[in-house]
């Protein structure tokens, strides 16, 4: 359990690393790698590995989906803050207060 739990964490962690090492050539195509769904594809690949179907991948799957809107939200804000000229750290700041914002709404509304 804890050597798979290991080398799956080492394979994101190899994902993420890979990622940062284009960004140092490529901002724009670090950025697209980044928002690709691999770690989605990941998590799906090891739920199934461990035996998990339908019902299981469809509760993940739907709660990816809300996630992608959410996530959105959050980039939105943060791109919306740094191009009007806040630093980063407000820029995330506000984009993590607007996310929590939309969390408590799709939490009260028994979305998620």
């Amino acid at each position: 359990m804890i050597m798979s739990l290991l080398a799956k964490s080492a394979l994101s962690g190899v994902i993420v690393l890979l990622i940062l090492m284009v960004a140092n050539t490529n901002l724009k195509l670090a950025g697209w790698l980044t928002a690709m769904p691999m770690i989605t594809a990941l998590s799906l690949g090891w739920l199934w590995l461990e035996g998990n179907r339908s019902p299981v991948m469809t509760t993940y799957l739907t709660g990816v989906l809300i996630g992608v809107g959410h996530t959105a939200i959050l980039l939105g804000t943060i791109l919306l803050r740094v191009k009007a000229g806040a630093s980063l750290p407000m820029s995330l700041l506000t984009g993590a207060v607007v996310w929590a914002f939309a969390s408590m709404v799709i939490y009260q509304a028994k979305i998620i």
